[in-house]
């Protein structure tokens, strides 16, 4: 008897992020990645649910199942039919689960990232049955881990008969010991890998109180495995702390639709969230929800073996235009240090500036003009032979209005304005 394909959800957190995190005013201050995962439809308990009570469940679920992960939803449908499941995992250093050097270490040296991956492809291979859809979510060193698992998924060839037996009988998870198997294309595909804000790199990149720390990097292959279907990498334009800086997908030059790489206002935690304030990264979250309603890759039909991922709500369209409150103009957060030095972030020619970058460019003429984005319309002008579409006078000050106007039907070809227009330009 063939068992119902279903969905596989894998919500990963980044750098000291947990589940019920709050701000030092006590306020519920959750990043993207949890917000997303208490989304997933799931099968609650019959008791009504808080945000306290809806985390210890799914904690306790995770236990049930003796997973390694630190949440896990089933959602079955009327058939009793299991349709989709999902996982979180705790951030790296985290200070739910560690103390102060273990806090320290997980921050600054990355310990515990490869144990986070090794658990979710533990997971993962005793939910996986051939034909299920698998999803990938991260933010900030989340998101490296995220990458290498989808990476490791390939490696191991996940979904290859007797892998799950191997995996589950391995109890110290030391994938290392595994002889490494040719990937092919056996390996189980991703459906999708969307991350927040990938930053590969651990420790401080400069010299603290005389002692030379040198950056240490979870991985350095930029190239997005093939069984990704669909990858979305949603950035951040202002961060400017060197240990922060981006690390970036190469592009497909085979398939250029597979892999897009959107740039939004904000520093790092605005992108992905983290602060109790989420007007900026409202702007984001919004954009993903949108993003697989357009891809139709929501699960719309719960009776039906079709792929996508099964929300709380029936009409997620309702729930965006109600509970998500994006605003360009919002106040940006600042995360300055003496630790870090400045670095201003590379936008490149093939990534895309959302148009709430735009919007803030505008509406704050005087405040906000980040030379990234002023550097980037400049080569997008020079590479397009523009004649004068911006006012090179007035360009490094602001973009104004006018100049916008002028431009903008040249500029809207590398600024998302929406799925639709997007579309039909990248064709």
């Amino acid at each position: 008897m063939s068992v119902p394909r279903k969905s596989i959800v894998i919500c990963i957190d980044g750098t000291w992020n947990y589940a019920g995190q709050k701000d030092e005013k006590g306020v519920l201050a959750n990043t993207n990645v949890y917000r997303f995962f208490n989304l997933l439809a799931w099968n609650p308990p019959s008791t009504p649910s808080s945000p306290e009570a809806d985390l210890h469940a799914y904690q306790l679920a995770a236990t049930k199942q003796n997973l390694k992960a630190d949440g896990f939803k089933r959602f079955d449908n009327a058939k009793g039919e299991t349709r989709q499941v999902a996982l979180y995992y705790n951030g790296v250093g985290n200070p739910a689960e560690h103390g102060f050097w273990g806090r320290l270490v997980g921050g600054l040296l990355g310990h515990g990232a490869n144990k986070i991956r090794n658990e979710a492809f533990y997971d993962l291979a005793r939910l996986y049955h051939e034909g299920d859809s698998i999803y990938v979510f991260g933010f900030s060193r989340g998101a490296a881990i995220a990458r290498m698992l989808c990476n490791h998924i390939r490696l191991y060839q996940l979904g290859k008969q007797g892998l799950m037996k191997d995996m589950v009988n391995y109890l110290p998870f030391r994938f290392f010991s595994f002889k490494k198997r040719l990937a092919s294309e056996q390996a189980a595909p991703v459906k999708l890998l969307a991350v927040w804000d990938t930053v590969a790199a651990f420790g401080i990149p400069k010299n603290l109180f005389g002692i030379p720390f040198q950056r240490i990097n979870l991985f350095k292959n930029l190239t997005i495995s093939p069984n990704i279907e669909q990858a979305l990498h949603m950035l951040s334009v202002d961060d400017q702390r060197d240990a922060f800086q981006p690390t970036l997908m190469s592009p497909d030059l085979e398939n250029k639709d597979r892999i897009t790489q959107i740039w939004f206002p904000g520093i790092h935690a605005d992108i992905g969230g983290g602060y109790a304030e989420k007007a900026l990264s409202d702007i984001t979250l919004k954009f993903l929800l949108d993003y697989l309603l357009h891809h139709q890759l929501d699960r719309k039909d719960t009776e039906q073996e079709n792929p996508g991922i099964a929300f709380r709500q029936q009409n997620l369209q309702d729930f965006i235009r109600t509970n998500l409150h994006p605003d360009p103009e919002a106040t940006m957060h600042i995360e300055d240090s003496l630790l870090y030095q400045k670095q201003v972030r590379d936008i490149p020619h093939d990534g895309f500036l959302h148009q709430s970058v735009i919007h803030r460019f505008l509406a704050k003429p005087m405040v906000y003009y980040p030379a990234n984005v002023i550097q980037y319309l400049k080569a997008l002008k020079e590479r397009e032979s523009f004649a004068r579409l911006i006012d090179e006078n007035t360009l490094d000050l602001a973009f104004k209005q006018e100049h916008f106007a002028k431009a903008s039907t040249i500029i809207e070809k590398k600024i998302w304005i929406d799925q639709e227009r997007f579309v039909h330009l990248k064709k």
